[in-house]
């Protein structure tokens, strides 16, 4: 079963609250944030793990989340269940986790800004169309979300994967030279000012209708707070 959940950031981004559940983390990613020298990005990581972890918790109730590892690309997994994938991504003011148990996922969210000029040539080969920032980050976001669930991050060319437009939110995703397996995307219709995607590897896995919300509370609740 494939979920996505999404959760947006405090407004009060405190340094005691974030050096309190930084112990939560895994110990690379703590390490990480503490070298953010801005306070909201090192809150956006804490913030997707946290959400992550909490998920996790449901699934694997004995889970000890510090012991998560990541793949020479970033990409994280438990040894301790080889058979659950799991994405994250952050921007803006929201975090958003996908957690699927039949084959790899990945997800990724942009907040939808003016393009830097110089990445429409890093997305875009000269025979196609941009239509407005909203298309350039829709795009962005589903060759993301597959680079991310094939594990390479941006490591290819991002001009070396084909889109198979299925219906306005749903595609298929597949790398030129048949190098990495094909993939399923779907475009979540999340908020005007964002553009979120989500894929999957897997042939037999349906890709969720909706997102589900998670408040900053409910993840630092008492009962999700045992280590």
């Amino acid at each position: 079963m494939l979920e996505v959940f999404a959760c947006r950031l405090p407004q009060v981004q405190s340094e005691v609250t974030f050096h309190r559940y930084c112990d939560f983390l895994p110990p690379l990613k703590k390490a990480q944030i503490h070298r953010y020298r801005r306070m909201e990005d090192a809150y956006r990581t804490l913030v997707g793990y946290l959400l992550l972890r909490k998920v996790l918790m449901k699934k694997l109730p004995n889970v000890d989340f510090t012991m998560m590892q990541f793949s020479k690309y970033g990409k994280p997994y438990m040894n301790s269940d080889p058979l659950l994938s799991f994405s994250l991504s952050h921007s803006g003011d929201w975090c958003v986790c996908a957690v699927g148990t039949d084959g790899m996922v990945g997800i990724d969210l942009e907040k939808v800004t003016k393009p830097k000029p110089e990445l429409y040539s890093l997305l875009f080969r000269e025979e196609e169309e941009c239509r407005g920032a909203k298309d350039f980050f829709n795009r962005w976001t589903i060759k993301e979300s597959y680079l991310k669930a094939i594990g390479t991050g941006l490591l290819i060319d991002l001009q070396e994967i084909e889109l198979e437009e299925k219906n306005r939110s749903e595609f298929d995703v597949y790398h030129q030279q048949k190098c990495y397996p094909e993939g399923k995307v779907k475009v979540y219709n999340f908020l005007r000012q964002y553009s979120l995607s989500l894929c999957t590897l897997s042939t037999e896995e349906r890709l969720p209708q909706h997102l589900q919300l998670v408040t900053f509370e409910e993840m630092i609740e008492p009962s999700a707070q045992t280590v």
